[in-house]
């Protein structure tokens, strides 16, 4: 299965439960109260599979490999798991405004271990369990990231509190002039530079790391995202090194009302 079909079977589904959805306004900072996105994107995600003849698995314990070797955690709770009872994986991980954000996405020395929440190195963790431990791979792991793409009223920056300091507290209004246009190239660059950047892999105790870039298991393992701006799904993917002149637009087409 391509990306391509699970990226236009997203956007039929979304506008199948649009009411559901309240035409997007779900994807605002009003429905991070009560939780009121997350209890309810599960049934897009339920068509979805239903659309593409798939099973689905929600919040599947993805194992990582030794943490005394590897370090990139005990496991990870994967929001979705896609898949046809034989070879065909797709991991789905769904990040709400509050946390679609660099926090999830990237660290610095000043990160204490406690605070670190950069999911990417459960991407890595996939891919040391497949190569050196033989364990399947997804054929996609893919992020969706909300970030409207339109002015939205305030809610909670972590990366400009002291626990991250990614930036200063001022530029918290930019984001909310458009979480798209401030995140988006920033989340996409910090994954870019994570599939450039050598990673270790072997199996413990066989001799020296074998050190290899995550852009050559790209067509193993894609490591995709999709952003919902509440009007549009942009697809970019990790074969493409995440270039925005590659990326793939499909508006999505509420009802009038």
């Amino acid at each position: 299965m391509q990306i391509e079909t699970i990226f236009t079977g997203l956007k039929a589904c979304m506008e199948k439960h649009s009411r559901d959805l309240r035409n997007g306004e779900l994807f605002l900072p009003n429905a991070l109260t009560g939780r009121m996105f997350t209890t309810t994107f599960p049934m897009v995600m339920a068509s979805l599979a239903s659309r593409l003849h798939l099973e689905i698995v929600t919040e599947y314990q993805n194992q990582m490999p030794p943490s005394d070797v590897y370090q990139c955690g005990e496991r990870q709770r994967v929001d979705y798991l896609l898949q046809d009872g034989r070879d065909l994986r797709i991991f789905v991980e769904v990040e709400s405004l509050d946390r679609a954000q660099l926090a999830t996405f990237f660290e610095h020395r000043g990160v204490a271990d406690a605070d670190n929440l950069n999911k990417l190195w459960y991407y890595y963790g996939t891919l040391v369990n497949h190569y050196t431990f033989g364990l399947p791979a997804p054929r996609y792991f893919v992020w969706l990231l909300i970030l409207p793409d339109t002015p939205v009223t305030a809610y909670q920056v972590w990366d400009s509190t002291p626990a991250y300091r990614f930036f200063h507290p001022g530029l918290n209004q930019l984001v909310y002039e458009s979480p798209y246009r401030f995140y988006d190239p920033l989340i996409k660059a910090v994954a870019r530079l994570f599939l450039m950047k050598e990673h270790d892999f072997r199996p413990p105790g066989s001799g020296p790391w074998s050190r290899r870039p995550l852009t050559q298991f790209q067509e193993t393992c894609e490591l995709v995202f999709i952003t919902c701006t509440t009007d549009r799904l942009v697809l970019s993917r990790g074969i493409d090194g995440f270039q925005p002149t590659l990326e793939q637009i499909l508006p999505l087409d509420w009802p009038k009302v």
